[in-house]
């Protein structure tokens, strides 16, 4: 073959190689954000009370889950303020743990991403690997080492 096409074959490589170079940098910084994202200072972690609810409560504030209007709370004795106050926080509740679920679901998934792209970039640097060792071999004299 002549020159020109291995020079050619070189820069086709040393492009290939600066593509996945610069993959392999963009995956790392992808990790490393991903990574600051979901870490929680220790700081900020608060416990939750746990409040016991009796049970023949729980069950009279979900025969009637609906809210109140305001000018309706002005009216309303203190057990029936409470019980309009214990079908919020089951409501809450409620809603904290599908918001939990959907954090959970969400962190497996972009674990799962990550993992994936990982291999990905693994083959990947694999097949570098070989093309760098292949090309050494192909013609000594235009091999830059």
């Amino acid at each position: 073959m002549s020159t020109s096409v291995w020079t050619g074959v070189e820069k086709y490589f040393d492009r290939y190689e600066e593509s996945l170079r610069a993959k392999q940098i963009d995956m790392e910084m992808e990790l490393q954000q991903d990574k600051r994202a979901h870490m929680e200072p220790e700081d900020k972690k608060r416990k939750r009370k746990r409040i016991v609810i009796p049970r023949a409560l729980v069950e009279e504030a979900m025969r009637d889950l609906d809210g109140t209007t305001a000018a309706r709370a002005k009216h309303m004795s203190n057990q029936e303020r409470d019980l309009v106050l214990l079908k919020r926080k089951l409501r809450n509740r409620e809603s904290a743990k599908r918001s939990n679920m959907k954090r959970q679901m969400e962190a497996s998934a972009l674990q799962a991403e990550l993992s994936h792209v990982t291999q990905l970039l693994e083959q990947e640097l694999l097949q570098l690997e070989q093309f760098q060792a292949a090309r050494k071999g192909l013609h000594p004299e235009t091999a830059r080492r």
